[in-house]
């Protein structure tokens, strides 16, 4: 009569066991991060804002969980708002920081790899990762931290039937690229970047 369970059953056994603990373990990270869109919330003084992160864009969406988290962007600042275009936050620098404190250059030590998407673009309420220009970021890698909210603008008649504005625009994105270098283009980007929509119309004017 033999006690007990022969060698091979009890190695099958623990190697059974094995593979049961990693698919649970498989199972829980699924749950703590499921690969569809995910909501969150942003909570100011002023009020709460609802924010979609979607899944096309996993890295981005992994990253500001992951800081949300950790709580790196708790009681930061907005440290950027510009009327009628944006207003970003994001920057680690900002918190407890004084009036005069030069911000905006803050984050974690990395960026994100681009993950630009045709069907998503500047409107009302876009919530996006910031970057720095294409002239000094040609891969147009994104901030770690950083990102900003489009606060969006009402057009005057007046300016969409500007016929110089959509001539020149046209122009600027063929220049922009054949000549992805060019001083024009970096000039536009800039007024952009500097003040929205209206600043690059500001720029066209002149």
């Amino acid at each position: 009569m033999r006690v007990g369970n022969p060698p091979n059953t009890m190695r099958r056994v623990i190697i059974l066991s094995l593979v049961l603990l990693l698919l649970m373990a498989e199972g829980q990270a699924f749950q703590k991060r499921p690969k569809f869109d995910q909501l969150v919330t942003i909570n100011t003084k002023f009020g709460q804002m609802n924010v979609v992160l979607f899944d096309d864009t996993p890295a981005h969406k992994e990253n500001f969980l992951k800081l949300a988290e950790e709580g790196t962007y708790d009681s930061l600042l907005f440290h950027r708002v510009i009327d009628e275009f944006m207003i970003q936050t994001g920057d680690p620098n900002s918190k407890n920081a004084r009036q005069g404190d030069r911000l905006g250059r803050g984050g974690p030590g990395y960026t994100i790899p681009a993950e630009i998407l045709p069907r998503y673009f500047h409107r009302k309420g876009a919530i996006a990762a910031a970057r720095t220009g294409d002239a000094m970021n040609p891969e147009k890698k994104s901030s770690g931290s950083q990102f900003y909210i489009v606060h969006g603008k009402v057009e005057t008649k007046e300016a969409l039937e500007t016929p110089k504005m959509p001539i020149i625009s046209k122009a600027l994105r063929k220049l922009k690229q054949e000549q992805p270098d060019h001083e024009l283009v970096s000039v536009f980007n800039e007024a952009y970047a500097q003040g929205g929509q209206q600043g690059f119309q500001n720029k066209v004017r002149e």
